[in-house]
This record gives structure tokens, C-alpha cells and sequence, in this order.
């Protein structure tokens, strides 16, 4: 009989810096339980990551193993572990993720509830160590900022498209399978995908919340923008692009619309002054819905984070339009 009921899979590379409290607010879950393991993928790391998480873990009753990840991937990483896990449910939290107390309980009351609903996840905090950091961790918050994705703006619970750090019924993975592998990102979202294609519910509770450390440079957070609207192209590779949703499209088509206007603004003069007003009105929008968290929590991060916004947007519009570009060249990988 298998004792094990939640295997907590945790795939990193070069993540000293934030394994152990990850690791930490695991085994909070489970205080008086050993009914779960922990299955640490990593990634070749050259840094102190394995030495910290045998660190952390020494002296406890934990019941954890270290698996290699030679494809260095979050795809690769994540089938191997998996492969490797004995329990009924699986979860896979980020390194730089910390699970809020009672998060994992909260998710296994929601699938006991209903067995259609293949994952439950909750919100997501995003939080950083640095004051730029912060002002990022506020426009990554922001609806203005990430539009209508639920587990990062607190949304009503709900059936959703997708879920964060879900806790997922085994039998998604055996009738589903694994993540594809030949995406470099967006793998949760195409495989969420087949989940839902399959007849599998995903499920938001607002309720249960977990914490992500984000980026702490703005030169680190375009390049991460910048990538995740690249490699939406793949995604056109792989799956037509069927997984793709309006808000992923949104940054692109905001710009090029208004470059568009912009330009046709050269011949007529009233087009003109359209694209001026639209530009006007978005940064309008972001500056009021900034300077309202301001006066509700007192940050000044959150004041400043009219300013990352725009830039946010408009990387992740240029990887957008780089990668839609090779994939229409037919050199998108």
C-alpha cells in the first residue's frame, strides 16, 4: 500500500539563495505527517544549491531525494520528477516560491471535493528583496500590469485556465502525460491545455496563497518579458497556438496598434493625435491604478511602478513580434 499521499517536486539550478526557505515552508505543510516526500530535480547546479539543500534538510526526518537534471530545463526537470514520485498528488513549487501556511491542505480540500478538478492552486504574492525589486514585485501585482491573470491579482475563486503551483491528481499526469520538453517556456501552458482538453477542471482558491521572489533589476525583468513573449511563437509551433489566450497577445497588439496609428499619423495628421490619446489614456490608466495602491498600503514601490509597467509591456511586445517573425520565417524552434 502506498503510504506516500503528496509528492512535492522542486526543480532548481544555481538557487542557493532561495531552496531553503522553499524547502522550509514545505515541511510546514506537514507538521505531524509522513505521509509525503520531497523530490529535489536539479539542474547541474554550479553554485551551492545541493549543498544547501542537504543542509537544510540534515538532521530532519524528511523524506527527500536529489535527482539530476541533465537537460538543465523546467520541462525536463519536472517529468523526471515525475517519474520519481510515489504519491497520489503532486505539487511543484518554484524555488523562488515560499507556500503560505496551509496552502497544500487547502488544495487537497478542493480535489477531495470534486473529483473532475485534475489541479487546485492559489493566489500568487510576488515579493522581492531590494527596493527596485519591489517596485517590479508592485507592476507584476498590478492589473494594468498583467491584465486578467487571476492567481496574480487576487480574482474571485473560480474554474480557471490555468493555476499556479497546483497541487494535480496523478492520474492528470498518467492521462495527460508529461510537459512537453521542446519548449523552453510557457510548458504549463500548453500542458494545462490538454489537461483542460482532456475533461480535467482547474481550479483558483483565493483563499490559499503562496509567495514568489521575482526579478530585482529592471535590466532583469525586461529580458525576462522579453523572453516570455519570444517564445510564444513556439507555442504556434507546437499547438497552432490553441493554448494561447487574448492576454498573452495583448502587449503586441497594444503596440502595434498604436505604432500603426502613429504612422499613418505622417499622411493624416487627425490619426495622428488618435495615437497620441490612446498612449495618453494607457499610461493614464497604469499611473491612476499605481498611485491608488499607494494611498491604500503606504509603499512608496508602489508609486514608482507606473514606471516599470510601460516598460514591461513593451519588451514583452518586442519578443512577441521577434519570435513571431522567425516562426513566420520558419526558424522558430
Amino acid at each position: 500500500m502506498n503510504e506516500i499521499e503528496v509528492s512535492v517536486i522542486i526543480v532548481c539550478r544555481n538557487e542557493s539563495g532561495y531552496v531553503a526557505d522553499c524547502i522550509r515552508s514545505v515541511r510546514k505543510q506537514f507538521v505531524g505527517s509522513r505521509k509525503w516526500e520531497l523530490i529535489v530535480v536539479d539542474g547541474m547546479s554550479d553554485d551551492s544549491t545541493r549543498a544547501t539543500v542537504t543542509e537544510t534538510l540534515k538532521g530532519t526526518d524528511v523524506n527527500f531525494k536529489i535527482i539530476d537534471n541533465p537537460g538543465k530545463t523546467l520541462a525536463t526537470g519536472w517529468n523526471l520528477g515525475i517519474k520519481n514520485a510515489s504519491g497520489s498528488f503532486i505539487i511543484r513549487p518554484d524555488a523562488h516560491a515560499e507556500l503560505s501556511e496551509g496552502y497544500i491542505s487547502g488544495a487537497l480540500r478542493i480535489l477531495n471535493q470534486d473529483p473532475e478538478i485534475g489541479a487546485a492552486g492559489g493566489k500568487l504574492e510576488t515579493k522581492a528583496r531590494t527596493f527596485t525589486g519591489k517596485i517590479i514585485s508592485e507592476a507584476l501585482s498590478m492589473r494594468s500590469g498583467v491584465g486578467n491573470s487571476s492567481f496574480r491579482t487576487g480574482a474571485a475563486s473560480g474554474y480557471m485556465d490555468t493555476v499556479v503551483y497546483g497541487l494535480y491528481r496523478k492520474e492528470v499526469f498518467l492521462k495527460v502525460g508529461g510537459f512537453n520538453e521542446s519548449l523552453v517556456r510557457h510548458q504549463d501552458t500548453e500542458f494545462h491545455h490538454r489537461v483542460l482538453k482532456a475533461g480535467f477542471k482547474l481550479y483558483f482558491d483565493n483563499s490559499i496563497s503562496a509567495v514568489y521572489y521575482c526579478r530585482e533589476s529592471v535590466k532583469a525583468i525586461i529580458k525576462q518579458m522579453f523572453l516570455i513573449g519570444y517564445y510564444f511563437s513556439s507555442l504556434l509551433k507546437h499547438d497552432s497556438g490553441t493554448s494561447l489566450k487574448p492576454r498573452h497577445l495583448a502587449p503586441l497588439g497594444f503596440w502595434s496598434a498604436l505604432l500603426l496609428l502613429a504612422g499613418i499619423g505622417f499622411a493624416i495628421p487627425e490619426i495622428h493625435w488618435m495615437a497620441v490619446g490612446l498612449f495618453l489614456i494607457y499610461l493614464l490608466a497604469i499611473t491612476v491604478e499605481s498611485f491608488l495602491r499607494f494611498v491604500t498600503s503606504g509603499r512608496i514601490s508602489a508609486l514608482l511602478a507606473f514606471v516599470v509597467v510601460p516598460m514591461m509591456h513593451l519588451a514583452y511586445a518586442a519578443g512577441s513580434l521577434s519570435g513571431l517573425v522567425l516562426y513566420l520565417t520558419g526558424r522558430t524552434k
